[in-house]
């Protein structure tokens, strides 16, 4: 399916039903979303910090442990990135698919930095990034010094020095904390 961002919204090329999403486990055909309501859309758009297109939008409300925003959405909690691609494209995300960041920040609602992708894929976009647990982190003593002053001194969000570094938030906060390379 060929998504375009036009003025901060996601507009399908085609009609959903009529897109083919192809796995190599099976074929999966996304169906459209059929219990949107307005209201339900107002709820959720008053809760993102909307910046250009090409900023991260970030959640303003709940955050469950995993740094994930969640919202209840179609009768159950759901991952706020998951119902901002559900009300995007208008269409359901098949159950063999996640949706996936491009900007690797969990807490992104811009329909602009999802995509779809299988947990295989989303896998191989983490180990390609350096995001994947296990895997030998490569940060000098002066990168790891220079991630806690920048944090320490403020204006800066671990999500962003995640980026800039090209690691997981995740490993940002054990930095900061001293819980990974307490040495340093």
């Amino acid at each position: 399916m060929n998504l375009t961002l036009s003025c901060g919204r996601i507009s399908a090329a085609a009609t959903v039903d009529a897109v083919r999403l192809h796995d190599t486990r099976k074929d999966e055909f996304l169906m459209p979303l059929q219990s949107t309501t307005p209201s339900d859309e107002h709820r959720f758009w008053s809760k993102v910090k909307r910046g250009s297109d090409d900023e991260c939008w970030p959640w303003q409300s709940s955050i469950l442990k995993t740094g994930y925003g969640c919202f209840f959405f179609d009768g159950k909690i759901q991952r706020a990135h998951r119902v901002a691609w559900q009300l995007a494209t208008r269409a359901t995300i098949p159950d063999s698919l996640c949706v996936c960041h491009h900007c690797d920040n969990r807490r992104c609602v811009n329909p602009g930095h999802l995509f779809l992708g299988t947990q295989g894929r989303n896998l191989e976009d983490a180990r390609a990034k350096g995001r994947v647990l296990g895997r030998p982190l490569t940060l000098s003593k002066t990168e790891i010094t220079a991630i806690r002053r920048r944090y320490a001194a403020g204006g800066i969000f671990q999500y962003q020095l995640a980026r800039e570094y090209q690691i997981d938030q995740a490993m940002i906060s054990r930095i900061v904390n001293r819980k990974a390379y307490a040495y340093v």
